[in-house]
């Protein structure tokens, strides 16, 4: 089974300028995506802890919590998670690039927040439309992939 980690502050402060208190924001974070999961499938959200405090764990069905402890970052807590997966069967949700390319030479999928965060379709059920009707990227296929691809593959447009 695919364990989904959550880059937790990276969320937060992407989405984050309505003056909501940190805490209170990474409660609705926790509700969104406890909203979104479906019944059996394992989440864990990532977040820096404070300096001088050991990693807490809070625990929900299906849904974990993990701080970082100091000077651990989150980043470096989430490739460790990605490396001690079995199988290595981890996608990571997050926008950071960095972590982003940690977590694939790691072996983990890295999947946008758009993504990872989207309510899951019923069985059976034609993907959402997308703009201009073009069809949607395969599954897992980030943004950053697209953008290696056409870099190596170089511009063609002039000639």
């Amino acid at each position: 089974m695919v364990r989904t980690v959550v880059d937790g502050y990276n969320l937060l402060f992407r989405d984050r300028d309505d003056g909501t208190s940190l805490q209170d924001a990474r409660q609705e974070l926790l509700r969104r995506i406890d909203a979104i999961r479906r019944a059996g499938e394992p989440y864990v959200v990532v977040f820096d802890g404070r300096p001088g405090r050991g990693m807490r764990r809070e625990h929900a069905p299906g849904l974990e919590v993990l701080f970082a402890r100091s000077p651990e970052s989150a980043d470096d807590l989430i490739v460790q998670l990605v490396r001690d997966a079995p199988r290595r069967q981890t996608r990571v949700v997050t926008r950071d690039r960095e972590l982003a390319a940690r977590v694939r030479s790691a072996g983990g999928i890295v999947v946008d927040p758009e993504e990872g965060l989207r309510p899951p379709r019923r069985r059976g059920a034609a993907p959402p439309p997308t703009p201009g009707g073009k069809p949607p990227p395969p599954e897992g296929f980030a943004l950053d992939e697209w953008e290696r691809l056409f870099r190596e593959r170089g511009d063609d447009s002039d000639r």
